[in-house]
């Protein structure tokens, strides 16, 4: 029980990220300088839910013609249909434009951004491909398993502990703990009978170096 919940602790920090990848080639109609990026992340706890991104998107234009006016307006889709976007940015010869977003995308759908601009009678879109990276990488999370892999004996110790002894008042149980000072294994017992289990490394950097799972009188001590 110890065991999987402090993995779950551990990796409720699985997140994925989102950005976009080099622009396509502008068209010869195209501003001197325009585009749009993105960067938004999912976290089952933060978030919401693994599907649930948010973030920001931006975006710029400069106009080769002093004096255009110019619009720049970035938005996202999920499977060709407009999700979130920045508000549309405008000014003369240059503007730019950021903005909060939020969208939903599972595994199996294609996001993709766009920058949509206008610079004096020119107008156009910028179409970029995405990527969505997991964070962080699955090596640290194969390395997270390996470590509960080996801590599992020192888990079920302190499960069939916490079985035997739960039941039993502390008037009862505590004199008995304490008898069995100064405990076997990662199960440490002080002579009030206080117990607690060692946290093996690198997870005592976490949690500390021992997690309490008993506490007789005085109590808190």
């Amino acid at each position: 029980m110890e065991g999987t919940l402090l993995k779950k602790i551990m990796i409720g920090g699985l997140a994925a990220g989102a950005m976009a990848l080099n622009a396509p080639i502008a068209s010869a109609a195209a501003p001197a300088a325009v585009g749009c990026n993105f960067r938004a992340a999912s976290n089952a706890v933060a978030t919401g839910g693994q599907d649930t991104f948010s973030g920001v998107a931006w975006g710029y234009i400069a106009s080769a013609t002093a004096g255009n006016a110019v619009t720049i307006h970035c938005y996202l889709t999920v499977d060709g249909v407009e999700v979130t976007s920045t508000p549309t940015g405008s000014g003369t010869t240059t503007a730019n434009t950021a903005g909060q977003i939020t969208y939903t995308k599972s595994d199996t759908q294609s996001l993709q951004l766009h920058a949509e601009w206008t610079d004096g009678s020119d107008s156009g879109t910028i179409d970029y491909e995405t990527q969505t990276i997991q964070v962080p990488p699955q090596e640290v999370f194969d390395a997270i398993d390996a470590v509960f892999l080996a801590a599992e004996p020192v888990f079920e110790a302190v499960d069939q502990l916490l079985f035997d002894i739960t039941s039993i008042p502390d008037g009862t149980i505590c004199p008995i703990l304490a008898s069995l000072t100064p405990g076997v294994g990662p199960v440490v017992i002080d002579s009030e009978g206080d117990v607690s289990v060692l946290v093996p490394a690198p997870l005592d950097e976490v949690f500390g170096p021992e997690i309490g799972i008993w506490d007789c009188p005085p109590y808190g001590e």
